[in-house]
C-alpha cells in the first residue's frame, strides 16, 4: 500500500516535473528570442544612425551651394552691387525651393574698427538686408577663417543666439578693388528642422555638438516622450570640426521591436509542453499497468524459484541419503560378519562345553575371537554412528533456515563426509584448509549447499574424462567480522564466452545431458540473499576456477519478500 502510494506520488512529480521543465524551457526560449529580437531592432537602430548621420552631414554639406553661387558671381563681376546680391539671392532661394533662412553679406575690413558689412541679403537677425554696419562678433573668427583658408571654403562653428543655432560658412572674393569675404549665415535649427522631417520619426531624435562649445546642444529636435531603449554615438566631419551627434531611440513609437516571432516561439513552446505531458502521462500508464504485469509474474516466478530450491535442496538431500546408506553398508556388513564370526564361535564353544570336551585351548582361541570380533563391532559400530550424526546434522541444516552459531570447520567437515561416498567413485580429490575455531553465526545449511553445489558443479563440468582432478576449499579471516572462503579447482575453465552468465538461472553447458542451470544460480542467491555476502568469479586465474566468496561472521536477519537480483558482474574482483 505505501510502495502503491509512492509510485503514484512519484508519477504525479514527474508529470509537474514535464510542465515544469516545459514551462521553463518556453520561458527561457521566449526570452532569448525576445532578447534577440531587441538586439536586432537595436542594431537596425545604429544602423538607421549612420544613416542619419550620413543624410544630415549631405545636407548641411549641401547648403555650400549658396555660397558658392554667389562667389561666382563676385568672380565673375567688376563690381556687384547691394540690389544685385538681393536679386541673386532671391533667384537662387526661388529656383532651388530652399530654405529661405539664410543671410549672404559681402565683409571687408574697416580700419582698426573690424570687418564692416558693405552690402547684405537676407532676413537673419545677425545679418540683415542693408550696408555699410559693423558685423556681429560672432562672426568674425569665420572672417579670419576664411582669410585663412583662402580660397576654400571655411566651414565655420556652430554657435548659439537665443534659443537658435547658427552655421556661419564663408570665402574670401574681391568685389572691384576691395578685397573681402562673402559671408552666409544659415539659420541651423531652421534647416534642422527642415532635414529631418521626412527622414527621421517620432521616436527618434539627435542631440548635436560642437568642440568648440561642447555643453550646448544644437539640436532643435523635440525630446522623447520616455527614456530612450539605446543611444548611439556618432561623429561627422564637417572641414575643421569635427561634430558629435548622439542619436535616440525609443521602442515604443515609430519602429517598435518585432516580437512577432517571440510570440510564436512561445506559443509553439506551449503546444510542445502539452504535447509531452500528454505523452508522459500515457506513458507513465503504461508503465504502471507494466510494472503490475511484471508484478504478477514476479510473484509466479518467485513462486516456481522456491519451488524449484526445494527440490533441488531435496534432490541434494536425497543423494547424501543414497551416498550414507551406501557408506553404511560397510560397518554395518563388517559388524554382521563379526557378529555371525562370534555367533558360530559361541555356539562351538557351548557344545564343547556340553559334551565336556572343552580344552582350555579351545577357551584360549574363542576369548581371541570374541575379543577380535568385539572390537571388530565396536569400530564399525562407531563409524556408523559418526556416519549418522554427521548426516543427521546436515539433514537439519539442509532443511531448515534456522540461524545459530556454529564452528565453520566443524560445518565443512561434516560437509565432507557426507560428499564422501560421491567422490570415492571418482579419480578426483577435495581438500579443506580451514582455521580452528573460527565462529560464525549465520545459515550453516544454505551455506553447506553453496558449499556442495560449488563441489557437485566441478565434479559435472571441470574435469576431462579420465583425468585426476584436485578442488581446494580454503576458508580465511579477512577481518573481525568477515571471512573469505576460497573454491578452486584445476579443471578445464570457463569459457570467457559465458563467464557473464554463470550465476544465470537454467544457463547451462549440459542442457540434455543432466544440467539443470540452477547450481550456480541458487548459491548467488544464497550467498547475496540470506547470507549477506557476495560471490564473484577470479577472471585472473590461468587454470580451473576460482571462486571467492566474502562472508559476514554475523549473517543479517532474513529478510522477506523477493530474493536480491544480481546487480553487478558477478566475476568482478576489482
Amino acid at each position: 500500500m505505501i510502495q502503491a502510494i509512492k509510485n503514484n506520488i512519484r508519477r504525479i512529480l514527474i508529470r509537474l516535473s514535464v510542465v515544469a521543465a516545459g514551462l521553463l524551457s518556453t520561458a527561457l526560449v521566449g526570452w532569448q528570442m525576445a532578447d534577440s529580437a531587441f538586439r536586432v531592432w537595436q542594431i537596425e537602430a545604429i544602423t538607421e544612425a549612420e544613416r542619419l548621420s550620413a543624410e544630415l552631414n549631405y545636407r548641411v554639406q549641401r547648403e555650400r551651394e549658396p555660397l558658392v553661387a554667389m562667389s561666382i558671381l563676385y568672380f565673375g563681376s567688376t563690381v556687384v552691387e547691394q540690389q544685385e546680391l538681393i536679386a541673386s539671392r532671391t533667384q537662387l532661394i526661388s529656383s532651388t525651393s530652399r530654405n529661405p533662412s539664410l543671410s549672404i553679406a559681402f565683409v571687408a575690413t574697416h580700419g582698426e574698427a573690424g570687418y564692416q558689412v558693405q552690402q547684405s541679403a537676407g532676413d537673419l537677425p545677425l545679418l540683415p538686408t542693408g550696408q555699410l554696419y559693423m558685423i556681429d562678433d560672432r562672426l568674425v573668427p569665420i572672417i579670419e577663417q576664411a582669410y585663412d583658408e583662402k580660397p576654400a571654403i571655411a566651414t565655420g562653428a556652430l554657435f548659439k543666439d537665443g534659443e537658435t543655432s547658427y552655421l556661419p560658412l564663408a570665402i574670401a572674393v574681391p568685389n572691384a578693388d576691395t578685397e573681402g569675404v562673402l559671408v552666409c549665415l544659415i539659420d541651423f535649427s531652421s534647416l534642422l528642422g527642415d532635414v529631418t522631417s521626412d527622414i527621421i520619426s517620432s521616436a527618434t531624435t539627435v542631440e548635436i555638438f560642437h568642440p568648440e562649445n561642447p555643453s550646448i546642444n544644437h539640436s532643435s529636435l523635440p525630446q522623447l516622450s520616455s527614456e530612450p531603449e539605446t543611444s548611439y554615438r556618432t561623429e561627422i566631419d564637417m572641414g575643421l570640426y569635427r561634430w558629435e551627434l548622439i542619436w535616440h531611440f525609443d521602442a515604443d513609437g515609430g519602429n517598435p521591436v518585432d516580437y512577432r516571432l517571440t510570440y510564436a516561439s512561445v506559443v509553439f513552446g506551449l503546444a510542445i509542453t502539452a504535447l509531452l505531458t500528454l505523452i508522459v502521462h500515457n506513458l507513465l500508464r503504461q508503465q504502471r499497468r507494466i510494472e503490475q504485469q511484471v508484478r504478477e509474474k514476479s510473484a509466479e516466478l518467485q513462486e516456481a524459484h522456491g519451488q524449484m530450491v526445494q527440490q533441488g535442496r531435496m534432490a541434494a538431500l536425497g543423494g547424501m541419503v543414497a551416498g550414507i546408506s551406501h557408506e553404511l553398508n560397510t560397518p554395518v556388513g563388517n559388524s554382521l560378519m563379526a557378529a555371525t564370526v562370534l555367533k558360530n564361535r559361541t555356539a562351538e564353544v557351548s557344545k564343547m562345553l556340553a559334551d565336556n570336551d572343552l580344552k582350555y585351548s579351545d577357551l584360549s582361541a574363542y576369548l581371541e575371537t570374541a575379543t577380535e570380533s568385539t572390537r571388530i563391532i565396536e569400530q564399525n559400530i562407531r563409524r556408523a554412528t559418526e556416519l549418522v550424526k554427521d548426516f543427521k546434522q546436515v539433514a537439519v541444516d539442509q532443511t531448515s533456515e534456522r540461524m545459530r552459531s556454529f564452528s565453520i570447520s566443524v560445518m565443512i567437515n561434516e560437509l565432507v563426509a557426507t560428499l564422501s561416498p560421491q567422490l570415492k567413485h571418482t579419480p578426483h580429490t577435495l581438500e579443506v584448509d580451514v582455521p580452528e575455531h573460527l565462529l560464525m553465526n549465520s545459515y550453516p545449511g544454505p551455506l553447506g549447499q553453496v558449499i556442495s553445489n560449488m563441489v557437485m558443479n566441478s565434479l559435472a563440468h571441470a574435469f576431462e574424462p579420465g583425468s585426476r582432478g584436485l578442488m581446494k576449499i580454503k576458508v580465511t579471516k579477512v577481518d573481525e567480522e568477515h571471512l573469505l572462503l576460497e573454491f578452486t579447482d584445476n579443471g578445464r575453465g570457463i569459457d570467457e564466452k559465458v563467464r557473464s552468465r554463470i550465476f544465470d538461472p537454467f544457463f547451462t553447458t549440459q542442457l540434455g545431458r543432466g544440467g539443470s542451470g540452477l547450481g550456480l544460480h541458487i548459491a548467488y542467491n544464497i550467498v547475496t540473499d540470506m547470507l549477506g555476502g557476495e560471490i564473484k568469479l577470479d577472471e585472473k586465474t590461468s587454470k580451473g576456477v576460482r571462486f571467492l566468496i566474502t562472508l559476514p561472521l554475523q549473517a543479517p536477519e532474513r529478510r522477506q519478500g523477493p530474493r536480491q537480483e544480481r546487480r553487478s558482474n558477478p566475476y568482478d574482483t576489482k
